[in-house]
């Protein structure tokens, strides 16, 4: 993934406790809710962008569990994708893939970055944002792995970021 030139800036001015956490939300009316989870050993508040697809402006608490991916590369790609190893899912999350899958609706993926501060516990800069749809998924007994990526790449915006205040206030 590229960064910024604030983005790195910021990342570096941060202390020891400040981190980069990867925030999921997976969707699909099939779902008795929406998943929120994080790359974390403990849950993380984070506030949503105000134009997020649900619940846009309010805090979320997402749950902290073992996620493995590797970033999606959204500027240097047409098509970025993004696989997703999620364990430890399989009473909150494995009984619905399946029927999700069949339905022939996408299930939909929101991706955020957030530097957040491990120590006080609390979210310091929403920094990226990638809305994508599950094209792949695989399951065992204990891990369900996903690859998202847009279902029509042409479609999308260049260089696939929305840039308004709320996003980047040093437009404002």
């Amino acid at each position: 993934m590229t960064w910024s030139q604030a983005q790195i800036e910021a990342q570096a001015r941060a202390d020891s406790s400040t981190v980069l956490k990867w925030a999921f939300e997976i969707r699909h009316s099939l779902f008795p809710s929406i998943v929120r989870i994080v790359n974390h050993d403990l849950d993380c508040d984070f506030t949503l962008e105000a134009t997020a697809p649900v619940d846009a402006g309010t805090t979320q608490t997402f749950v902290g569990t073992s996620i493995r991916f590797k970033e999606p590369d959204l500027n240097g790609e047409p098509d970025p994708t993004v696989k997703i190893d999620i364990d430890g899912v399989s009473g909150t999350l494995q009984p619905f893939i399946k029927p999700a899958v069949a339905s022939g609706e996408p299930i939909l993926l929101t991706l955020r970055g957030y530097m957040y501060n491990t120590r006080l516990r609390q979210q310091v800069q929403a920094l990226r944002i990638y809305n994508a749809e599950m094209r792949r998924a695989l399951t065992n007994m204990t891990t369900i792995s996903a690859t998202f990526g847009y279902t029509n790449a042409a479609t999308q915006t260049f260089p696939n970021q929305k840039y308004d205040a709320i996003t980047n206030p040093g437009l404002a």
